[in-house]
């Protein structure tokens, strides 16, 4: 009606309105002022435990994908869950899918167990969340009797819930919780708490299921687990589960592009797999990475250790030797030493296999190893130990071969929880016996 009557008011009644009062709005941005620093600036976006800089995490920029994952976790919490439990294999971004949860509850603090996960070490990082003015007359009601008894957690927690981080609210992260699982059973879908943590634990996950609180309890581990109470109960069961599966190629071809439009200011990162196949890997290299490269060049910018990592990868799995050599020139040149240096030694010590040159495989793989010692990347030191000995196998030399698969490659992934790496390896043992 009010449209038919006066057409000039009431024909964008479906637009959306901002009501800025009786004296107007003022000048959204002014030219001098100083910029407001934006969150993907700051340190807090490169470490999910942004106080203690530990948890190293993907950038805004560089996160793609994992939206259904992130809203279902969201829903979770709104829903009033007890915890969401992250669950998937290593390198699929566990972590950096925390930090970005994180970013969306900007009510919340977060608060990272991650490293050291008995009883006290939890009641202190969620002490440091506690308002200031009431922090000492929690810390001295509870220190000592978690010191003293590791199940008073329990109602450590509940009372710090439902009191001071009621109304101050947490985001309780706890990483990595496969470092502290058994060793998981192939048979077996769920995996148990090593003895130690089990008390800790069990008070987190019973303190968070009776509490009504606003904070909220994130997990994230490689495996599904199970923990019983006093009566038997599993309390793992009450957790959401929100699985983590590796990327589709549209998913990889995201992060790609985002991995070169950051790629003239980005920290070095760890290269990963992100072709399914060829047909993914010549389209990447086509419409992403050569003409990132070519940019780059055209601005005199260095491309990151990253971004060359990937190229070499690409380059590797079509078969295009020249772009490989290319990109891996490149990136021996840039490479720090340590772990970046390592990694190019790797992927020159693999080519080198390929073509035949044993010799020259043996002196890189040798190479990366003493660069990763000196980086403390015990996974990769197993990998290119694996290299040594995939070629003193083939040169007849199988018991070094034997000893290095033993004794320095199993420990490694037996220790890291890495399921896949230990059963080739151990076939790898059982093809020299």
């Amino acid at each position: 009606q009010a449209a038919q009557s006066d057409p000039r008011r009431g024909r964008h009644w479906h637009l959306a309105r901002l009501y800025l009062g009786p004296t107007g709005g003022g000048a959204l941005a002014g030219k001098g002022l100083p910029k407001r620093r934006l969150a993907s600036e700051t340190c807090a976006d490169q470490f999910l435990d942004s106080e203690r800089g530990e948890v190293p995490v993907a950038r805004r920029a560089e996160f793609v994908g994992r939206r259904r994952q992130i809203q279902s976790v969201l829903r979770a919490f709104r829903d009033g869950s007890p915890g969401v439990l992250v669950q998937g294999m290593g390198s699929l971004g566990k972590s950096s899918l925390s930090a970005r949860i994180a970013s969306r509850l900007t009510g919340h603090r977060t608060v990272v167990i991650f490293g050291d996960y008995d009883a006290l070490t939890i009641l202190d990082r969620l002490l440091e969340a506690v308002p200031v003015q009431q922090r000492q007359v929690a810390r001295d009601t509870w220190r000592e009797a978690v010191l003293a008894d590791p199940g008073a957690l329990t109602e450590a927690l509940e009372d710090l819930l439902e009191g001071p981080l009621d109304a101050d609210p947490v985001l309780l992260v706890v990483d990595d919780l496969e470092s502290v699982l058994e060793t998981p059973a192939p048979s077996a879908p769920l995996t148990p708490v090593q003895p130690d943590y089990r008390v800790p634990l069990a008070a987190v996950l019973t303190a968070f299921a009776r509490a009504s609180t606003a904070s909220r309890l994130l997990l994230t581990s490689r495996y599904r687990f199970t923990l019983s109470d006093s009566r038997g109960r599993d309390l793992a069961e009450a957790l959401d589960p929100v699985p983590l599966r590796p990327m589709d190629g549209l998913e990889r071809r995201k992060q790609l592009g985002a991995t070169a439009r950051t790629a003239k200011t980005a920290e070095p990162t760890t290269a990963r797999w992100l072709f399914d196949t060829e047909q993914d890997a010549r389209r990447a290299q086509a419409e992403v990475l050569r003409p990132s490269l070519e940019r780059l060049d055209a601005y005199g910018a260095e491309p990151s250790h990253g971004l060359l990592l990937i190229a070499v990868d690409c380059a590797e799995l079509i078969g295009d030797i020249k772009a490989e050599e290319y990109a891996l020139k490149r990136l021996l040149r840039i490479s720090s030493p340590g772990y970046e240096r390592g990694s190019a030694l790797l992927r020159l010590a693999a080519k080198s296999k390929r073509m035949g040159a044993l010799d020259s495989a043996l002196e890189a793989y040798s190479s990366a190893v003493a660069e990763f010692v000196s980086g403390a990347s015990d996974r990769d030191i197993a990998i290119a130990q694996g290299g040594i000995a995939d070629i003193l196998h083939a040169s007849g030399n199988l018991d070094e071969a034997l000893r290095i698969r033993i004794a320095e490659q199993l420990p490694v992934y037996e220790r890291l929880g890495d399921v896949h790496s230990k059963a080739v390896t151990m076939g790898r043992i059982a093809d020299i016996l």
